[in-house]
């Protein structure tokens, strides 16, 4: 009796898991799939036979949409490919799965090779589990470290370039840490199985050393591009000159210097003019004030540079030299009257009045 209750529930759970499958590929909805839950939980000889009537009326529908069942079955033989890392090969060398032919002896096939798969998944999950992090952990890596070159990095809202930037300054230590950790369970691996284990068709730290040598060739071109492009900048401003921003040019007549300034700026002098009365030997000095050549046409005092022409700038130079002329004309005449006979008093009660 204990035997046969054994067989039972050994036949049950084989039933259970195909029923399970076939309900998965063939969509089966849940309503009806509740309608067998009692039957699910037990193992006794009247769940035995339900069970078995469902293998049966799931098999019928199987042979009659045939196409897309194949189709299911190939998407999920399609997903173990990817999750053990088939390479091109391994995937081309199931031939079946290419065969438009469908008959039952072909879905046979694709559900031996289902099998299969998982089996050699369920036998080294860890390894896959830990590889595919790796390359998720990669491939933020590589995006962050490109954010980290990108100009437009600068408009940081939120502290997100300081948290882009610890996290892949973190990932940049944690990947060598977990390469070293799957290299040991790899060398294990082959120990136990006499084979290479392989990722994408070949070996895994082969294929992760050719990842970090392009990563490392990336940036050596990028860093000879930019040494490139500032060497050619550097030629250009030792051929041409660097380059200067536009300035507003300003108006040849407009006096800046600040002599110029001064010199307009000038007070009027009072030149006193000496002259000697030759009857008597006495000499009279009288004193004539010199107005500006600008007071002398009835116009005020002009600010330097307001409204002057290049003719006028002219005459204006040419006042400047006869003035000069004029003083030195007063300080000869003072001096042929310094030597001639006169009253002291006289001469400085003339400056006095000045």
């Amino acid at each position: 009796l204990e035997e046969r209750k054994a067989e039972n529930e050994l036949c049950c759970s084989a039933y259970r898991t195909k029923i399970q499958d076939l309900w998965e590929r063939l969509q089966i909805p849940q309503e009806e799939r509740e309608g067998l839950s009692e039957h699910m939980a037990k193992s006794k000889k009247r769940n035995m036979e339900a069970l078995q009537a469902e293998v049966q009326r799931l098999d019928m529908l199987k042979m009659k949409s045939m196409h897309r069942f194949i189709e299911a079955i190939r998407a999920e033989i399609a997903l173990f490919w990817e999750r053990c890392f088939y390479s091109q090969e391994q995937c081309r060398a199931f031939v079946p799965y290419h065969d438009d032919n469908l008959t039952e002896e072909l879905l046979n096939l694709h559900e031996a090779e289902v099998l299969t798969l998982k089996k050699y998944y369920e036998d080294h999950r860890e390894l896959f589990e830990g590889v595919t992090r790796w390359q998720e952990n990669w491939l933020l890596f590589l995006e962050l470290d490109k954010k980290a070159n990108d100009p437009s990095r600068f408009n940081n809202r939120g502290g997100n370039l300081l948290k882009e930037e610890k996290r892949r300054a973190d990932l940049q230590k944690s990947l060598p840490k977990l390469e070293k950790s799957l290299k040991a369970q790899i060398d294990l691996w082959e120990q136990e199985h006499s084979r290479e284990f392989q990722v994408n068709g070949q070996k895994f730290l082969e294929y992760v050393q050719l990842q970090w040598d392009l990563y490392h060739s990336e940036k050596e071109q990028e860093k000879l591009q930019r040494q490139m492009k500032k060497n050619k900048q550097m030629e250009a401003e030792m051929l041409y000159g660097t380059a200067r921003t536009p300035t507003k040019r300003r108006m040849a007549a407009t006096p800046t210097s600040g002599k110029v300034r001064k010199l307009n700026a000038t007070p009027t002098l009072c030149t006193p003019i000496s002259s000697t009365l030759s009857s008597g030997g006495t000499t009279n000095h009288s004193s004539v004030l010199r107005q500006p050549l600008s007071t002398s046409k009835g116009q005020g005092l002009q600010t330097p540079g307001q409204g002057k022409t290049p003719r006028a700038l002219e005459r204006n130079k040419e006042n400047i030299t006869r003035s000069l002329a004029t003083y030195s004309e007063f300080a000869r005449d003072l001096t042929k009257a310094s030597k001639s006979t006169f009253k002291p008093g006289q001469l400085h009660s003339t400056f006095a009045q000045y």
